[in-house]
């Protein structure tokens, strides 16, 4: 289900944070809940989403990004075959370019809280970026190696049209596939067991992707 403004913000107020905005409609908690994943479109203005691209943008151009690699601790390897994106991962959520997406995670930490009663302790990130022909197969986020991610989230930082590919597709356990196409400003959340994979791309595709955790550092 896709979420949008039922209201204009007041003077001086975040549209995000604000009360009554779509992150306090309940039926995102209950798709979450029931289906596995919620979507919300343009929960991020696009403004701000085209900010972090042009952040992200010039770390590439100054070679900050790095080739993802699967697993963890001294098992992290890349392996091209099972992803070819690469990623920066956000180590400082008080910069600038990332405070007004921070206030949205913390926002969504607090409903995952209280309202799903998860024990969501923290939350972290990477920048990714898939060049033209790059993917991720199928596969979780939480597992043995992995067990403390409950939720996952993607903030889409750029648009891909029908046929472009990029698109996230989930699977959750009995039901039919979801295909979600990236869409800048555009948020999905989903249970971080869920197997999904990314298409290969036919262009340039950014996001910032975040993991809800229920351990602490």
């Amino acid at each position: 289900m896709a979420f949008v403004y039922s209201r204009g913000p007041r003077e001086g107020q975040s549209p995000l944070l604000k009360k009554g905005c779509m992150l306090d409609d309940i039926r995102w908690i209950d798709d979450l809940s029931y289906k596995g994943y919620a979507q919300f479109q343009n929960l991020f203005p696009k403004e701000a989403a085209l900010d972090l691209l042009r952040w992200a943008q010039d770390l590439k151009e100054k070679e900050f990004f790095r080739q993802a690699e699967v697993g963890k601790g001294i098992r992290k390897q890349t392996i091209e075959e099972l992803r070819s994106d690469e990623i920066y991962w956000v180590e400082d959520w008080s910069g600038e370019v990332f405070v007004p997406y921070r206030d949205v995670l913390l926002k969504i930490q607090e409903k995952l809280r209280r309202d799903l009663f998860l024990p969501v302790k923290r939350f972290e990130g990477h920048i990714a970026h898939y060049e033209a022909g790059s993917f991720y197969v199928r596969h979780v986020d939480r597992h043995k190696v992995q067990p403390h991610r409950l939720i996952s989230s993607v903030l889409y930082l750029s648009d891909l049209l029908e046929g472009e590919g990029g698109e996230l597709i989930l699977y959750p356990l009995g039901k039919e596939p979801v295909v979600i196409r990236p869409h800048l400003g555009n948020v999905v959340l989903f249970q971080s067991q869920i197997p999904h994979e990314v298409k290969a791309t036919k262009k340039s595709r950014w996001s910032l992707t975040s993991w809800f955790r229920d351990d602490v550092l």
